[in-house]
């Protein structure tokens, strides 16, 4: 388990870097062994594209006092940095990311089907997969000892799960500090 953690967060970060700072690459690889390794994965699919998480009106993403969860966590500073960051969508660069975790994209995700048949070809194509994850930009405070990502997994057509994940750097590493369950199905 701890060599497959390893081993996807140097490729994550290998990939990552051509695209982000150290710093997101770091955050990335830290959210998604964090989140979706374990003992069982063998291929993570990531979205080539960031997400907007603003556009999902079912879900309130404002942190305010009183809210007992990672939300209380984020400085006024990071959660305006991660709204400014999430304006328009990147590309997470995972190229030089080998076997073991594979990008796709979300809106051909490889899988040219109808979206009747979209979770049955998708799992043909990928069968030792959890999903498709898709990442938020990552927001920042001003002194880059807070960040903020968004994280998304759907996995079917009821099978989905979204954090909002808060961290800070301590050390000169990062670490996750509160999740978030914003949606799950």
């Amino acid at each position: 388990m701890k060599s497959l953690c390893s081993l996807i967060g140097i490729l994550l970060l290998a990939g990552c870097a051509y695209g982000h700072t150290a710093e997101e690459c770091a955050i990335y690889s830290l959210v998604l062994n964090n989140l979706y390794v374990h003992p069982q994965s063998k291929l993570i699919v990531i979205d080539s594209k960031t997400r907007d998480p603003f556009g999902r009106s079912y879900i309130d993403l404002t942190p305010h006092a009183g809210r007992r969860s990672a939300l209380e966590k984020i400085t006024p500073a990071a959660w305006e940095d991660f709204k400014l960051q999430n304006t328009f969508p990147s590309t997470v660069e995972t190229t030089s990311l080998h076997l073991r975790v594979r990008t796709v994209s979300a809106d051909s995700s490889s899988v040219a089907v109808s979206k009747v048949d979209y979770w049955p070809a998708f799992y043909r194509k990928f069968p030792s997969s959890d999903g498709l994850i898709s990442l938020s930009q990552v927001g920042f405070d001003r002194g880059s000892r807070q960040a903020v990502v968004y994280v998304w997994r759907n996995c079917g057509a009821l099978c989905a799960d979204e954090y909002v994940v808060v961290l800070s750097q301590t050390s000169g590493s990062w670490k996750i500090v509160g999740k978030y369950l914003a949606a799950v199905s």
